[in-house]
């Protein structure tokens, strides 16, 4: 994974703590409350029809440090936001006046948590939380990176001052986590998240960097289409297509130049797009990701033999989309 850029690192001669840098003393009257999530399973079918309507049904799993954040910086923030107001595992202790301070685990240190939400509870007898945020706390979205080691089981809730005035802030990200590039190896986007990838400059400045062979999977049914990113602007280019004119379907070969390719580059996408299921089909049901990628220096027959190879490997002309 690639390292996300910092504003500020701590060392040990001079931590700052997490108490003392968002002012925590002003809280005279409320009890502040530390949640910190580190497993989540979310199966539809065991949830209450309130919780569906919020959540949505499809099954989500986050069984690691990793699979959270790859979920967090791929777009599923809204997810996260809302599933932590669902009065589960570790959040049956939020209650009206509360002051809570969400976290995900940031896999980039050890021990290391990162700041996803700051609100006040409005209220308590319901299942899901009715939350207010707290906008002074904004700028720390996304980026504060705290230190602390919990052995307490799932999603522990801290509330003792003494204790939480022994976490120390770790990091101060440059951008949001959920802006910045992750890594070329925790790529895995929706149509959605593709689009206002594309417009993020960290990611634009990353995928213009590498060349690349990528994997596109129709979530609804399982099939798979392999291409190859290998003109000026890389991988950049190549899924720009996917997003900007996906009206202009006119007929073009699986292996075109990217750097000339209009709208969707693959027969089998302008068959759905022209068909009753449309380019809404494709916003609700695809995801793209990386499989492998290359410098700016490798020649297009050596990204077109390791296209073949994973069409081979992945068996996309058999059961997939790729034609050839």
């Amino acid at each position: 994974m690639n390292k996300l850029p910092t504003e500020y690192k701590s060392d040990d001669s001079a931590k700052i703590s997490f108490w003392d840098i968002l002012n925590l003393d002003k809280f005279k009257n409320e009890t502040v409350r530390l949640v910190f999530h580190n497993k989540w399973d979310y199966i539809p079918d065991d949830q209450a029809t309130e919780t569906r309507k919020l959540l949505g049904d499809t099954p989500r799993y986050f069984k690691s440090n990793e699979e959270f954040f790859e979920g967090y910086v791929n777009g599923e923030s809204k997810f996260f936001e809302n599933m932590m107001t669902i009065r589960g595992e570790g959040m049956q202790r939020l209650f009206a006046n509360d002051i809570a301070f969400s976290f995900i685990p940031y896999p980039y240190g050890k021990h290391t948590h990162l700041l996803m939400a700051a609100f006040r509870v409005k209220n308590d007898d319901k299942s899901i939380v009715v939350k207010e945020d707290l906008i002074e706390y904004a700028p720390y979205i996304g980026r504060l990176v705290v230190s602390y080691e919990d052995k307490q089981g799932n999603n522990p809730v801290r509330t003792n001052p003494e204790i939480i005035k022994k976490i120390s802030v770790a990091e101060i990200l440059s951008i949001p986590a959920s802006e910045a590039f992750p890594g070329y190896d925790l790529v895995r986007l929706s149509y959605k998240e593709l689009e206002h990838k594309l417009k993020a400059p960290d990611w634009v400045r990353n995928l213009k960097a590498r060349k690349g062979v990528y994997v596109i999977t129709d979530t609804k049914n399982g099939k798979q289409y392999v291409g190859a990113a290998y003109g000026q602007n890389g991988i950049y280019n190549r899924w720009s297509t996917y997003v900007e004119n996906p009206g202009n379907i006119r007929a073009v070969s699986d292996d075109i130049d990217d750097e000339k390719s209009v709208g969707y580059p693959n027969k089998q996408f302008q068959e759905i797009i022209k068909s009753n299921k449309g380019k809404k089909y494709i916003e609700e049901n695809f995801q793209y990701s990386l499989l492998e990628t290359f410098d700016k220096d490798t020649p297009k027959k050596y990204i077109v033999t390791r296209e073949s190879y994973w069409k081979n490997v992945l068996r996309t002309r058999k059961f997939g989309y790729n034609a050839n």
